[in-house]
């Protein structure tokens, strides 16, 4: 299945299983691909994490229904999988900025958050520059934490600033942001800074930190120029929406590397290279 294809099929099976309990490991394991790849499969060609679409879906059906078929707040509640009306009063609120009740009573206003569709657009063709490596295995020292895609945006920032006043940076170059390879059914993602196990970038090795044996393989290497994060968003957004599908190689589980170099990270001139794990498709 191609990444449009599990794309549309994830889709349709979220549709199917509103009213269920769906988390997002019965969807990844559903269209047969880890948690952590098909939530960033999700966000970048829909723009939306998955919990963030699937809690909207579940609200708009159910203001449409409170509003369409006159039903039970209560019963509502139930059927798209809040334990108590209470919790989903709040949760109503929050999105729609009325009560539940306030819906049933009064013409007032709802938020329509409709499915997303895929719509295919023949757009000018724009090189994009990469090379494919086999690289021997090698070491890095990271700090490492967990993350999950819901928590990721907000937390892994805070992670790097948190690196910088503690002092890490002085005895370990922050060249790296590493993803560490994960299993099919993983909940959470590992994430580490750090750098090239090399005597320029690692000084000493602080509490806490760890070296960690990268195996030998095969590598997409990719270039980004541009001012942080958006340089590096955008790259990997062409990555998955224009090279992959358009590709003979496929990721594979292992070690996901943002490279930084030195430099103002907010000049429209700075570098940055992204690479993956790679293998030809079967």
């Amino acid at each position: 299945m191609n990444l449009l294809d599990t794309f549309k099929e994830s889709l349709l099976y979220i549709e199917d299983n509103l009213t269920a309990k769906l988390s997002v490991q019965d969807i990844a394991k559903h269209v047969y691909v880890s948690n952590f790849y098909f939530q960033r499969l999700f966000s970048i060609f829909a723009g939306i994490n998955v919990a963030d679409y699937i809690r909207k879906r579940k609200l708009s059906l159910a203001a449409e229904e409170l509003v369409i078929d006159d039903s039970k707040v209560i019963d509502v509640a139930y059927k798209y999988g809040y334990e108590s009306p209470e919790s989903f009063a709040r949760a109503f609120k929050r999105f729609h900025g009325v009560n539940p009740s306030d819906v049933k009573t009064s013409r007032t206003k709802i938020k329509l958050f409709p499915r997303l569709e895929i719509i295919v657009s023949v757009k000018g063709g724009k090189p994009m520059e990469y090379k494919i490596t086999k690289r021997d295995a090698f070491k890095i020292t990271i700090l490492s934490r967990n993350f999950t895609n819901d928590n990721s945006t907000s937390d892994i920032p805070k992670f790097w600033n948190e690196f910088f006043d503690k002092g890490y940076h002085h005895d370990v170059y922050p060249l790296l942001g590493v993803c560490l390879p994960i299993e099919q059914g993983d909940r959470e993602f590992a994430y580490g800074i750090g750098a090239f196990s090399e005597p320029q970038y690692v000084k000493r090795v602080p509490d806490g930190f760890e070296e960690r044996f990268v195996p030998s393989g095969t590598w997409a290497e990719f270039s980004c120029i541009g001012a942080m994060p958006e340089a590096i968003q955008k790259t990997w957004k062409k990555i998955y929406l224009e090279w992959l599908p358009n590709s003979r190689y496929e990721i594979i589980s292992g070690y996901d590397f943002e490279i930084y170099s030195e430099g103002d990270t907010k000049s429209n001139d700075y570098k940055s290279w992204i690479w993956v794990p790679i293998r030809l498709k079967k």
